[in-house]
Order: structure tokens, then sequence, then C-alpha cells
């Protein structure tokens, strides 16, 4: 049997079609991209003001983040979770690729405000910044942030240094 150019062609273009079939929602996650829902898990410790009571002290916090894939990112944290009077809900955020995507590096930058009313606030913004390397799975990521509290003129109240460890949240469909 001979083969022509234009056999090769669509032969070709069968094996294309087969091999390029879009994935659906099952076959998540994707390898290479923070895109998607994830229950992360946070530990923090405190290195200023001298005088904070929770000086040296390691807090935990776990919520639930979800992540755009045009680059936004939200955070929901849970009730009071550093005090049981505390107003703070969520932190919204933008995040990137640092470096080459094969790296699997982000950096990410988050803003959680203390108060929406008018009235000026003791604390006004917390300030986020981290680098994230998702693990080869796409199912898993870890971190290393920095977290900085600022008052309503901008000067610098507290902050800490910590891990986060993100997990993503799969489908579990109903039987």
């Amino acid at each position: 049997m001979r083969f022509d150019r234009s056999r090769l062609l669509v032969l070709f273009l069968l094996l294309l079609a087969f091999v390029t079939v879009p994935l659906g929602a099952n076959d998540r996650p994707c390898r290479t991209s923070l895109a998607g829902t994830w229950t992360v898990q946070v530990s923090c410790t405190t290195d200023y003001p001298a005088d904070d009571p929770y000086l040296g002290q390691t807090q935990t916090l776990k919520y639930l983040q979800a992540f755009t894939t045009d680059g936004r990112t939200s955070v929901l944290l849970p009730d009071g979770f550093v005090e049981p009077k505390d107003p703070r809900t969520g932190c919204m955020g933008e995040w990137q690729i640092s470096g080459y995507p094969s790296a699997r590096k982000f950096d990410m930058t988050l803003h959680c405000l203390y108060s929406t009313e008018l009235a000026p606030a003791l604390w006004d913004v917390g300030l986020i910044r981290s680098l994230v390397k998702l693990q080869p799975t796409g199912r898993k990521w870890t971190a290393k942030f920095r977290y900085d509290d600022y008052d309503k003129d901008g000067k610098y109240l507290w902050g800490c240094n910590g891990q986060m460890v993100g997990t993503r949240v799969e489908i579990q469909p109903l039987p």
C-alpha cells in the first residue's frame, strides 16, 4: 500500500484529533497553574513589635483560597480567627508566574481589610507577600510568606514570617 502526501496528512490529522481531545473537569488538576480552590494551612511566627504579647509565638490558621486563571486570588477567613471579635473575613489579591512556567513558582500579594466602615480603623490593611511553589502533581503547594499590618497612615504595626501549605479541593461526584 502506497501513502501519498494527502493520505499521510489525513492520518496525521486523525491521530492529532485523538491526542488533543479536550480534557474535562474530571481530568484536573492542571500541573502548572494555581487556578482552582484550595484548603490552606498557615503557621506564622510573630517577630515585631518587641512588646507584642505574641512575640516569638507561632499562630496557626486554616482557610479556603481560590485562584482564578486571570491572576486573581481571594481568601475566606474563619470568623474571629485571631481574637473572638476579629473583624477580618477575607483577603483579595493577585498572583503571577515567577520565572519560567515549568518551574511552577508564583508570586502572590494579598490585602486584608480590618474594616469596611468609613470611620478610620486602628489597623487599616494587612499585607501578605509570598512565593508559592506548586508540587509536580498539581495537587499541593507550599509557600514562604511575610504578613505585615499597617495603620491608616501607613505606619508599620505588626508582622510575622510563616509557611503555607495548600491542598487542592478535588471534585467528589455523587455515586
